[in-house]
């Protein structure tokens, strides 16, 4: 009789021990999906240092698991409260990546039409400059340069539809720059 409440008993401490390791597995898998959902978002974008902060946090959870794993009694219990904190996190960051996109959108729009004002304005600077000085070269380069510039603004606009806000901000502000400083010199020549 012994024996088998002693069997039973091992099986049962075994199985315990099984069991806990698949609650841990279920977490990492669930930290996992959410850190892949927000690299979709765009977690390497937007957010870069945070997700690696996190990969790397999760990096050290699994290390910490196989090193339990080799121990006789387990205790999983904090690597659980890892788990879920590194899991609420990774919820939080996917939260604010949107927050950032939408935010990013915005900007990118607001920077496209104040392109597209100065660039109109340069447009009809060069048709006065015309009227009054014939045959200037140096405003036929402006003409040049913001013919350029509007064709770079219609690739901005694309970029903006497939969602890459970020490259649009970069390139609009350096366009933007230059168009002013066109601006400025078309205003001091006429």
């Amino acid at each position: 009789m012994k024996k088998v409440v002693g069997g039973f008993a091992f099986i049962s401490i075994v199985v315990l021990l099984a069991g806990c390791g698949k609650t841990l597995q279920g977490k990492l898998n669930a930290v996992t999906r959410t850190l892949d959902s927000a690299y979709a978002e765009g977690a390497n974008t937007y957010l870069s240092l945070e997700y690696a902060n996190l990969e790397d946090s999760v990096k050290a959870v699994i290390t910490d698991i196989d090193l339990e794993n080799t121990k006789w009694f387990k205790n999983p219990k904090p690597k659980k409260i890892r788990l879920d904190s590194i899991h609420q996190m990774a919820s939080q960051l996917k939260a604010n990546i949107i927050l950032k996109k939408i935010k990013a959108k915005r900007e990118a729009d607001s920077l496209i039409i104040t392109l597209q004002t100065v660039i109109e304005e340069n447009e009809k600077l060069i048709e006065k400059a015309k009227t009054r000085n014939k045959g200037n070269s140096v405003f036929e380069q402006h003409r040049k340069e913001i013919s350029l510039m509007d064709s770079s603004l219609m690739k901005d606009k694309f970029l903006f539809k497939k969602g890459l806000y970020l490259d649009v901000i970069n390139n609009v502000k350096v366009e933007k720059s230059m168009a002013r400083n066109i601006n400025r010199k078309l205003k001091y020549k006429i």
